[in-house]
């Protein structure tokens, strides 16, 4: 079997590849009772709502310099978020 070689296309006035903007953030409490670990849920899920996160990483991505295709973002039931 011969293997051909492909032409390659050049390409200009675009960039094809995708970046990802992504980090991590970590909050960390060590809860002594069920109520300080529910007080603390409460509290996590108040500041990083899927809302919250957007508005940080909007900013993040204009401080860089970053133009924004689309955003995805999802609070899940019972606790946690994705953006």
């Amino acid at each position: 079997m011969e293997i051909k070689q492909i032409k390659k296309l050049k390409l200009y006035g675009f960039n094809n590849l995708t970046k990802t903007l992504s980090f991590n953030m970590y909050d960390i409490c060590y809860a002594k009772t069920p109520e300080h670990r529910n007080a603390y849920i409460e509290y996590i899920d108040d500041q990083y709502n899927a809302d919250r996160l957007t508005d940080i990483l909007t900013k993040v991505s204009n401080i860089i310099g970053a133009n924004i295709l689309n955003i995805a973002k999802q609070d899940y039931d019972p606790q946690g978020a994705s953006v």
